[in-house]
């Protein structure tokens, strides 16, 4: 179960991102995807009326700019500066 240490890492790398904007990490991704031009709407899970009320609020149109989008670009491209598990 080392890949789970790994995805945990990755995804506090990012928590960067999601900080400096006052996101959390689910809103990072969602806007992350309304980011591109070419998605005009996604269709997440949503279970309980207070997750319907959260991601509707999400798409309030401020993603994130060109800067942070090629951060995130960098940071995919290099595994979110993560050594992972099967590379030690």
């Amino acid at each position: 179960m080392e890949w789970i240490s790994d995805a945990l890492k990755m995804v506090e790398n990012m928590k960067t991102i999601s900080d400096k904007k006052g996101w959390d990490i689910t809103e990072l991704a969602i806007k992350f995807i309304l980011s591109h031009e070419q998605i005009s709407v996604i269709l997440p899970t949503m279970i309980s009326v207070e997750e319907i009320e959260k991601f509707s609020q999400i798409s309030d149109g401020k993603y994130l700019d060109t800067q942070e989008m090629k951060q995130i670009s960098e940071m995919y491209n290099n595994n979110f500066y993560v050594e992972t598990s099967a590379t030690n």
